[in-house]
């Protein structure tokens, strides 16, 4: 079968083509390159095959680029042969093909008047001038990833050349053209090196490529821009780290709020209930205490449970404040007086239980001690008696 490949070629430059005294142009030109090419098959579907640099550098393929007819378009039989030759000739490729690794080279020079005065007349008008190689390949359906172009889907091999032609548009790249500028070829060249990136999901290939000197400038600005792109991800993922564990506090805080509300709710439910235990519970722990109140004297209309205890331990321990005391503190001082009640009130009556406390506030006026302690002292002692 054949395939074409179109070339790209650059505005001509005087000092790199020669017109000869019988008017033929000769150039050099790199004619085609390895690569990943796009290409329509019998249906009109885009078919990418891969021109490996084994097969393109190949001697065997190489060797069939040397004194090859140059045609202008591609012929309509596709093949150069000498039936047409004569018809389609309008130049000839030199003897000595070479390659750099990148690209094939070979001179070229155009012997058709017509040819040479529209070359010429493309570079005064600063316009490309583009070539195509006609050639024959087995093409095999292997599929695969180019490392910088990408899927294909077959490989070519047993690349032989037919023709070089002059093409009005080429697919291979703007550096597969005619070396017709001087100035081109003494390029000098810097490696642009970038490391391999990975932070956050957030990944870019090593990038390590020889480039124009006149590249440096537009790679080292895209580099800054790079960095500059980096460092506002890391910002994005330090904030997105900082949200999230704020977002678990709140949300921990939401959890926690949600268990009170529960409570509060069940409590409620319990509370809305006359008969339910928890308010029966309330009515008789209120009874209880109100019943230890008037065994000492002590009034509990309009007094909360609280100030009912303090009061009560204060018939006990006048100078009892209950500043800066927990509920604990008052609910076991409280504790100690209903002991101390019930165990004169066992032994001796209401007026043991009189004499209890009187002692007990005498015991707290003679000595610094703790009261607690001294009132079941005394009530131990009475108790015995």
């Amino acid at each position: 079968m054949i395939r074409t490949i179109t070339i790209k070629l650059d505005a001509i430059r005087a000092d790199r083509y020669q017109v000869t005294p019988e008017g033929f142009l000769t150039c050099d030109a790199n004619v085609t390159r390895a690569g990943v090419f796009d290409y329509l098959d019998d249906s009109g579907h885009t078919v990418r095959e891969l021109r490996s640099p084994e097969e393109v550098f190949a001697p065997e393929s190489l060797a069939t680029l040397s004194l090859i007819p140059v045609t202008f378009q591609h012929p309509e039989e596709r093949r150069v042969t000498v039936d047409n030759n004569r018809r389609l000739n309008v130049g000839v490729t030199g003897e000595n093909v070479t390659h750099d690794d990148e690209f094939v080279s070979v001179t070229v020079k155009i012997m058709d008047k017509a040819v040479v005065a529209y070359v010429l007349d493309r570079h005064r008008q600063a316009k490309d001038v583009e070539l195509s190689c006609g050639y024959e390949a087995e093409v095999v359906p292997i599929a695969g990833e180019h490392a910088s172009e990408g899927h294909y889907d077959a490989v070519q091999k047993n690349i032989r050349y037919n023709h070089l032609s002059i093409v009005p548009r080429g697919r291979a790249g703007s550096q597969v053209k005619l070396k017709l500028d001087a100035k081109q070829e003494e390029k000098t060249m810097f490696r642009f090196i970038r490391n391999a990136l990975k932070i956050d999901g957030f990944h870019m290939d090593a990038v390590d490529a020889e480039v124009p000197n006149e590249a440096q400038g537009i790679l080292d600005r895209l580099s800054a821009k790079l960095d500059e792109a980096v460092e506002v991800i890391r910002d994005r993922a330090a904030k997105i780290v900082e949200l999230t564990k704020k977002a678990d506090e709140a949300q921990a805080k939401v959890d926690t709020l949600t268990e009170e509300v529960e409570k509060l709710k069940t409590d409620n439910a319990a509370l809305c209930d006359p008969a339910g235990e928890t308010v029966q519970k309330i009515i008789a722990d209120r009874k209880a205490l109100e019943e230890t109140a008037a065994k000492v004297d002590v009034k509990t209309d309009g007094l909360s449970d609280k100030a009912v205890k303090v009061a009560v331990i204060q018939k006990q321990s006048p100078e009892f404040t209950a500043e800066d005391r927990s509920d604990d503190y008052i609910n076991a001082r409280f504790d100690s007086v209903v002991e101390l009640l019930g165990t004169a009130e066992q032994k001796n009556g209401s007026a043991g239980m009189a004499q209890a406390i009187k002692d007990a506030k005498q015991a707290g006026t003679q000595a610094k001690v703790d009261h607690r302690a001294e009132f079941i002292k005394q009530s131990q002692a009475l108790a015995e008696k």
